[in-house]
């Protein structure tokens, strides 16, 4: 493994000229790319037994052994390899072998040299993902190593619940050992009862990066019994070393048998929780925790009149809700609904509600057991989103203009069907590619070079304009007014390009 940033790559093409020319501009594409040649499968593998290399470029059509059997030969040995197929040869059939062998990339050779800058941000991804993966297995072991000796155990849980690590105290706390929790759905040893408390949780953590959230459930120790934990939670799901949800849990069982119930759990939570018996009539068991905030009702005035539930909700999504409830609780004894009600004072909010059927480990009494919370806000940045891509389309696929998207490098991401009326090329033939080699200008060395400069000058920030002689493929020819729009993130920093224009050619 090279050290630092460097990228050792080896260049397998039996063209020697090639290889050596494709070396010199690969390095001058990428500073910290340094090339090793071979013009044979036998030489490369040599060479990969003596030097530490972090990608493969190889060619397809070589003597003795194409480069499928090559990356075959490789992928025995050197399994997590990046090994890029850059080949003259092209075919569907070529790209599915090579993708059926476990080939990281492909890539077409093309002439002049823009292809290399392709294949050095290619060399480049796919070892820098390989080396966030080993850096990612390297902080784990870490976590394990200090962690080995802790009174709380800790998990990584993804976004799908999967507990992707857990520290070795688990085996103290909960009786289990660590291969019992790992790779497993983090639910499973939660006591039924409380899994709404737990999934709820988990939902505002996951959409809340900013989120750290303190709740209290019980889980099934591996003897059987029920234990107390303290469960806190943090967001780092777009950490690229932790990649989830860190999760502290720490038994506070002989706390829990002084006396306290489920109100300690929803206090902490913003929403509120609520049982009903599940049988006729739905009986109310409790309201605990925020009705008030999101309703305007008290706990005690929603206890003292069960039909306020239904009241609430408002009129035109009540027939939906109830089958939602319906159907969920045949289906698998659980629902999850987004509906709006109206409060006490008449304001109209969003809830989200989520239940489901729980029984008693005693008694086996059965319960329906409910967690709503307030998601107005979240629902009003829904319908702004909405209507920034309507807006974004409306704009986009304005026949009178032509518009394209495209990367900071000039490669094609979308172009709309204006733009390609005037051209005989589809999307998909020149999504992927170079903008300036696209139909449009393939004409002229002079276009393509103004097309060159204006994208690089708007990758730079700034707002480009200019008239473009161009041809349609009859021959006609027509001029178009040019801008060339820098498209910035949150950090103000560009991220993409947008290429609009119009055709003057009457002006």
């Amino acid at each position: 493994m090279a050290r630092g940033n460097t990228i050792d790559v080896l260049h397998v093409d039996d063209d020697s000229a090639f290889v050596d020319m494709a070396a010199t501009f690969l390095e001058r594409e990428h500073d910290e790319v340094t090339v090793r040649t071979a013009t044979t499968p036998t030489e490369a593998l040599s060479t990969l037994e003596q030097a530490d290399i972090d990608c493969i470029v190889s060619d397809y059509d070589m003597p003795r052994t194409n480069g499928i059997e090559f990356l075959e030969t490789v992928r025995e040995t050197y399994p997590d390899l990046p090994f890029i197929l850059f080949t003259g040869k092209g075919s569907e059939e070529v790209a599915s072998e090579a993708i059926s062998a476990g080939v990281t990339d492909y890539l077409q050779k093309e002439g002049g040299t823009d292809q290399y800058a392709i294949l050095a941000n290619r060399i480049g991804n796919a070892v820098s993902q390989v080396r966030a993966e080993r850096e990612i297995d390297r902080t784990r072991e870490y976590f394990s190593t200090i962690l080995e000796h802790a009174s709380d155990y800790v998990m990584i849980v993804d976004e799908d619940r999967q507990v992707q690590y857990v520290s070795p105290a688990v085996e103290r706390v909960l009786g289990y050992d660590r291969e019992e929790i790992e790779n497993t759905d983090a639910f499973d040893p939660i006591h039924p009862e409380d899994v709404p408390v737990a999934q709820n949780a988990f939902v505002t953590l996951f959409e809340d990066p900013e989120a750290e959230l303190t709740v209290e459930f019980r889980v099934r120790h591996a003897d059987g019994s029920l234990r107390w934990l303290e469960v806190r939670g943090r967001n780092r799901l777009d950490d690229p070393v932790i990649g989830g949800i860190i999760v502290t849990s720490r038994d506070i069982t002989e706390k829990r048998r002084s006396g306290h119930e489920l109100s300690s759990i929803v206090d902490n939570l913003p929403g509120y929780v609520y049982r009903h018996r599940y049988e006729p009539g739905w009986p109310l068991e409790f309201v605990k925790g925020s009705a008030e905030t999101i309703t305007g009702y008290t706990t005690t005035e929603l206890e003292e009149d069960v039909s306020l539930a239904e009241e609430i909700i408002h009129p035109e999504d009540r027939e939906t809700v109830w089958e939602g409830v319906k159907d969920g609780l045949d289906a698998n004894g659980r629902f999850d609904l987004t509906y709006r009600i109206t409060t006490k004072d008449g304001e109209e909010r969003w809830i989200r509600d989520q239940g489901q059927i729980v029984a008693d480990p005693m008694t086996g009494e059965e319960f329906l057991d409910g967690f709503i919370v307030d998601v107005t806000d979240h629902k009003k940045r829904e319908q702004e989103l909405r209507q920034q891509k309507r807006r974004y389309e409306a704009i986009f696929h304005d026949p009178n203009i032509f518009v394209g998207l495209v990367d900071t490098d000039g490669t094609v991401l979308d172009v709309n069907q204006t733009a390609l009326e005037y051209i005989t090329a589809s999307l998909d033939d020149i999504r992927g590619e170079p903008f300036q080699e696209t139909p449009w200008f393939d004409h002229s060395r002079a276009v393509r070079e103004h097309i060159v400069d204006g994208i690089e000058r708007a990758a730079d920030g700034e707002y480009v304009e200019r008239d473009l002689e161009l041809r349609r493929p009859d021959g006609a020819s027509y001029t178009v007014e040019a801008v060339f729009r820098p498209v910035r993130d949150e950090q103000d920093e560009v991220v993409s390009l947008i290429v609009s224009g119009r055709d003057i050619t009457e002006e």
